[in-house]
């Protein structure tokens, strides 16, 4: 069973079959107390896709949960794979041709690889769900 992460949000909008919620994220300096002015807090919109979105109205306080495995395979998509596919692109295109080639190369290579992402976004997104519940 993977673990679960939470968080608190507000309802914005609900319609056809999908409700969107506004969740604050706070950094270790907005739960100090002392409140010197150093807070940083940022506002993210979520769309949860649910079948009883009609349950739902602006305003209400929820819970939206992600699986933390999730994560760990956006961070391992989108920083992980192209940092390692720039490297060993470089250091094969290196032995090859000149430098300013090898450098063109890997990062056509990597835009072929983020290209490939989103092509497949819809089949990706369909991986990174998240729930809702009052």
């Amino acid at each position: 069973m993977s673990t679960v992460a939470t968080h608190p949000g507000t309802v914005t909008h609900a319609q056809n079959g999908s409700v969107t919620v506004k969740i604050e994220s706070l950094s270790a300096c907005a739960s100090c107390h002392a409140k010197c002015g150093f807070h940083e807090s940022q506002e993210k919109e979520l769309v949860v896709d649910t079948p009883d979105w009609k349950s739902y109205s602006e305003g209400d306080t929820v819970t939206v949960t992600v699986s933390e495995n999730r994560g760990l395979l956006a961070v391992l998509l989108a920083y992980v794979a192209p940092s390692i596919l720039l490297l060993v692109g470089l250091i094969l295109f290196l032995q090859v041709v000149s430098e300013l080639m090898a450098v063109l190369f890997t990062l056509a290579l990597t835009a072929l690889y983020f290209g490939v992402l989103y092509c497949f976004r819809n089949k990706l997104q369909s991986k990174f769900t998240s729930r809702i519940e009052k």
